[in-house]
């Protein structure tokens, strides 16, 4: 079991998706179950429904992605989870990604709707990575279809499903949507030309034509810092505008963040503030949705009914958040805060 779990989360990279994209998605439902007041006595099937199937459906992209990777893989020197595994694990662990996938939208409410976004979401990750058409070689089309799927397409089918369970109640989900939709495609795309960047040697000697290798460093680089980014902050500035009305505190929240964020690196740990502009996005931005967001939802979740408390106890319990990490920054350097 040990192995096996070793493989999904190490090898098989479904790790990545727990700490830093489920946790989210997560805040999709966490902010809808209060704009849409669903009934408490369900919450608890509904998150874990959801869960089940962000999970699996990206264990389907990853394993997808490997499969149709191991060769350029093999001649770039890069390790590629599949490649040892045989023709029967194979199967049987594709067999388990796509149940975990499908199998809670038994449970969860689906419409015609949920089945486009959902045929949609994985006929993007064949497009993305199966030959002829292998997306992933063409340029800006690959990085366009790597945010769609990796991001908006996940992010609109949360919050359509919980919509759905909603009965339709929050009137403002129809702009509030769009714009979590658009922030989260510009976020996809930032984030795919940054690892695209750091793959570059290996997409190069490999002969993998990404988008990075067809531009160049320098002027992805720039296409980033002064496209990609200010679209991205924008679009979030004004989704949480939008929530303001429901969690007052979403603003302050952030301020509070990023003072406890200097503080940790400069004040806890004596260490040089971010400089390049991967970390600041990473220390400034990443942190902030994977880490705190869900917790501001959670927060006024708990205000608005004490039997949600749970929801935050168990999501402190699941996942990389803001809290524990800070706690484990005092624990481990709370003797810098002493004079002398």
């Amino acid at each position: 079991m040990r192995r096996a779990l070793h493989f999904i989360f190490q090898q098989l990279r479904l790790g990545n998706p727990w700490n830093y994209k489920a946790p989210t998605l997560m805040a999709i439902p966490y902010f809808l179950m209060l704009a849409e007041a669903l009934p408490v006595a369900t919450v608890y099937f509904d998150l874990a429904a959801s869960l089940g199937t962000i999970l699996g459906i990206a264990g389907f992209g990853y394993f997808l992605n490997d499969l149709t990777d191991m060769e350029q893989d093999r001649a770039a020197g890069k390790p590629n989870a599949l490649a040892g595994l045989s023709l029967l694990q194979r199967g049987l662990l594709l067999t388990g990604l796509l149940a975990l996938a499908l199998l809670p939208w038994s449970y969860l409410p689906l419409d015609r709707n949920s089945w486009w976004l959902l045929l949609l979401e994985f006929g993007l990750f064949a497009l993305y990575s199966v030959p002829p058409i292998r997306l992933k070689e063409r340029g800006f089309w690959g990085a366009v279809t790597d945010a769609l799927y990796a991001h908006a397409l996940p992010a609109a089918l949360a919050a359509y499903t919980f919509h759905l369970l909603g009965h339709f109640h929050y009137p403002g989900f129809r702009h509030w949507t769009i714009v979590l939709v658009g922030w989260q495609f510009a976020l996809g795309i930032r984030n795919i030309l940054l690892h695209q960047l750091q793959d570059h040697d290996h997409d190069q000697r490999s002969g993998t034509l990404t988008f990075a290798v067809q531009r160049g460093r320098g002027r992805l680089l720039q296409l980033i810092r002064w496209l990609w980014v200010p679209a991205e902050v924008l679009l979030f500035a004004y989704w949480g505008w939008l929530i303001t009305p429901l969690i007052p505190f979403f603003f302050p929240a952030y301020g509070a963040f990023l003072l406890l964020t200097i503080f940790r690196i400069s004040g806890l740990r004596g260490e040089a503030l971010p400089s390049t502009l991967r970390e600041r996005l990473y220390r400034y931005l990443d942190d902030f949705y994977g880490e705190w967001l869900p917790l501001v939802f959670l927060l006024a979740l708990a205000l608005s009914s004490p039997w949600l408390t749970g929801v935050l106890l168990v999501h402190l319990l699941l996942f990389k958040n803001g809290i524990v990490r800070s706690w484990h920054d005092l624990r481990a350097n709370w003797r810098r805060l002493i004079p002398g």
